[in-house]
């Protein structure tokens, strides 16, 4: 549990600063507070992840293009006792997973753009 207390302290304290920022530049940017609030309403284009119109290719099949040579890398990677490490291979594993969850979300909203720049 050592290990796990700046990796948590980076997550609290950069969370705490994002929306403490957000919500300084709602207050002080002059618009309506009703304007901020929109990108968790939004529709979901849930379409937009297999091939389709506005992006050919899809997101799915993009994202796993986009992934095969890091993932092989760190496939390879794993082969060296270090890289082996259950911390390192969690925190990795848990940053990536998170990333690219919040990229295919953003990806299939409405406004979100129909190809990989989200990811």
């Amino acid at each position: 549990m050592r290990g796990w207390r700046w990796p948590l302290a980076w997550i609290v304290s950069g969370s705490l600063l994002a929306f403490l920022s957000s919500a300084a530049y709602a207050q002080l940017s002059g618009n309506s507070l009703s304007q901020f609030g929109s990108s968790f309403t939004s529709d979901l284009l849930w379409y937009r992840l297999m091939p389709n119109a506005t992006y050919p290719m899809g997101i799915l099949p993009g994202i796993g293009i986009a992934i095969l040579p890091p993932a092989l890398l760190i496939a390879c990677s794993l082969r060296q006792p270090v890289a082996r490490d259950p911390f390192r291979l969690t925190l990795l594993i848990g940053v990536l997973a998170v990333l690219l969850l919040g990229g295919l979300v953003v990806s299939v909203k409405i406004g979100g753009g129909g190809d990989l720049h989200n990811l």
